[in-house]
Parts: C-alpha cells; sequence; structure tokens
C-alpha cells in the first residue's frame, strides 16, 4: 500500500469508512460494512468527479484491498447500476441482479470479489 494513499480511517466491529488521498488531496471515499465469515459489503465507492478516469478509482479499490485483507477478509460483495463496467475491470464477478423498487431506476447488478486470490 503506498504510503499516504488511505489518509482517514473511521473503523469499528461494524465496518469501516476510509478517504484516499492523492498528492495531498482528497479524491475519493468508500465505506464498507463486516459480515459474517470473512465477508464484507461494500457499501459505496466515491471517486469524485474530478479524479474519473485518472485511474484513482482502481488505486483506491487496490489499497482498500489490502487492508480488507489485513484485517481477515476474504470476499466482498457490493451492488450497483451505474457502476458495473468499473467493478468489471478491476476484478469484480456479477453473481445476479436486482431490482429497486424505491426510485425505479431499473436492475442493477450484484458483484463479488474473492480477496483470497
Amino acid at each position: 500500500m503506498r504510503k499516504g494513499f488511505i489518509v482517514a480511517i473511521g473503523y469499528n466491529q461494524h465496518g469501516i469508512t476510509v478517504k484516499f488521498s492523492h498528492n495531498g488531496e482528497e479524491v475519493g471515499t468508500s465505506v464498507t460494512n463486516f459480515l459474517n465469515n470473512g465477508m464484507c459489503y461494500l457499501v459505496y465507492l466515491e471517486t469524485f468527479d474530478k479524479h474519473r478516469g485518472t485511474g484513482l478509482g482502481r488505486k483506491c479499490m487496490n489499497n482498500l484491498f489490502h487492508f480488507l485483507k489485513q484485517k481477515g477478509i476474504r470476499r466482498i460483495n457490493t451492488d450497483t447500476y451505474t457502476a458495473m463496467g468499473f467493478y468489471e475491470k478491476i476484478g469484480f464477478t456479477s453473481f445476479g441482479l436486482g431490482r429497486s423498487y424505491i426510485n425505479a431506476i431499473g436492475d442493477w447488478r450484484i458483484y463479488h470479489y474473492p480477496l483470497s486470490k
């Protein structure tokens, strides 16, 4: 993990909130909830608009993967209806479809990423 990339961590037995920084500037944030049996759920990863398409989203995820692996996490689950290409590009595998009835946004994909590779 590159020193200084993860700059702030809120951590407890339920999950982790991370702020990512690059060259002294905050570039993104993520929230992850811990589940049972070495699994967690990535609630969201946000790379701020200015930094999208620069490869920093991938760097954020790689640093998060490293941190979670150190905490004994073996699998990350998440879902999305807008960032399918991003998650697939970094190695997540789709294992189902969901449907939002709250915002009428349509179908979204459910993904997992095994950290034990």
